[in-house]
């Protein structure tokens, strides 16, 4: 009897803490349709988002002439290997800054379900 009414009592306060936790969870909902500055925001992430895309062509193109250069012109094989360095950083960089958006809403999705 004695176990059965301990039982109760921590299966009542399990419930009591997990209905706190529910009530007191902070939950929020990002949307800029109502935030002040928002399109000055977009902009500057859209300009930024611009320059970089630039700089990873650019870096590029570099690695590309690197490779080139170092590879066939100087016969130097740690040129080569650091033009297509180059380029493949300017890859990533590139897949990263396009991936950008996707991976933040997935992790705050992922984060929402916690």
């Amino acid at each position: 009897m004695l176990t059965h009414f301990f039982t109760q009592l921590t299966q009542a306060h399990d419930a009591a803490i997990r209905l706190a936790v529910v009530l007191a969870e902070p939950r929020y909902n990002p949307g800029g349709s109502s935030a002040p500055g928002k399109q000055i925001v977009q902009e500057l992430l859209n300009t930024v988002a611009y320059f970089c895309s630039a700089l990873a062509l650019a870096a590029f193109a570099f690695g590309a002439a690197t490779w080139g250069i170092g590879g066939r012109v100087m016969h130097s094989s740690s040129g080569a290997a650091m033009g297509k360095m180059t380029m493949l950083a300017a890859v990533g960089g590139a897949i990263l800054l396009g991936a950008g958006p996707a991976i933040i809403a997935w992790a705050m999705d992922l984060g929402n379900q916690a």
